[in-house]
């Protein structure tokens, strides 16, 4: 498929003016450059709608209240190439020849996506089927990420992104709904930076994702309270080592006392409630 296959990038953005040069430059710096760029503007007020039309980006605005399964369904829609590649605002792809790699794994017509591991994450083997899932169990940055995740489209238009989600966990649900159907998803490792420098919602991100793990009926396999425990005293240890001057260490205390909070509260969430 890789000699014959088109790529489309689909990226969504709202002032994303401070991330977007790097990234933009990096995909373009590819060996494997996409065929078709969609942008969709979810209320951009600070020239990011421009930078993307300047690298030739085919602008869709979305006016809608925002909701992810959403703005990500109406991006895919009006990309009509073989792979998409689903690609944040604030995600760079550091190699240049990751693209190509990924549509080199889709060359197995049974990969229904792949997308980036997460430095030093072992948990999966880099392909993943379902009876690795229910062997393996769900856990925080499991399966698939639609920050920079290729995904095959005809596979999107069988199973598209529920938009029944009322939380951002549509990707762990795309994913797994991929592996029931006797699909697999890749997840190589690849050097990627994220530029966002928001503190993202760590506990509500691994409410949802726990929560779908057991809608799916798999074991959670999360770090879980002890080893949270342990991580939110390492990390008190190294804030106090630095006097709170580091950005770093302050960041991993607050991320363990988010996912300490997001285990012993995760039976309490419901990814398929109403959506906002």
């Amino acid at each position: 498929m890789s000699a014959v296959a088109s790529v489309g990038v689909v990226m969504r953005f709202r002032d994303s003016a401070a991330t977007l040069p790097a990234v933009l430059d990096a995909l373009f710096a590819q060996s494997r450059r996409p065929d078709l760029l969609i942008g969709v503007d979810t209320g951009s007020r600070d020239g990011s709608r421009a930078l993307l039309e300047r690298r030739g980006a085919r602008i869709i605005d979305w006016t809608q209240p925002y909701h992810v399964s959403r703005v990500l369904n109406a991006g895919i829609a009006a990309c009509p190439t073989d792979l998409v590649l689903v690609l944040s605002a604030h995600s760079v792809l550091s190699d240049p020849g990751t693209v190509a790699r990924y549509v080199s794994a889709m060359d197995d017509p049974t990969c229904a996506g792949v997308s980036a591991r997460p430095p030093g994450f072992e948990h999966f083997p880099e392909r993943i089927d379902w009876a690795v899932a229910c062997a393996r169990g769900l856990t925080y940055c499991s399966c698939f990420s639609n920050s920079l995740g290729m995904l095959r489209r005809n596979r999107w238009e069988r199973i598209p992104f529920d938009e029944r989600l009322a939380v951002a966990a549509e990707d762990y649900t795309w994913a797994l709904e991929q592996l029931r159907a006797n699909q697999h998803v890749a997840m190589p490792t690849e050097p990627y930076r994220y530029l966002n420098r928001e503190r993202p919602p760590h506990a509500a991100r691994l409410r949802a994702v726990l929560a779908v793990g057991r809608r799916f009926g798999l074991p959670m396999r999360w770090l879980g309270v002890r080893a949270s425990l342990l991580g939110v005293f390492v990390a008190a240890v190294r804030v106090a080592a630095t006097l709170g001057i580091s950005r770093t260490a302050r960041d991993n205390f607050a991320k363990h006392c988010a996912h300490l909070w997001g285990w012993c509260t995760w039976r309490w969430c419901d990814p398929f409630a109403a959506p906002r």
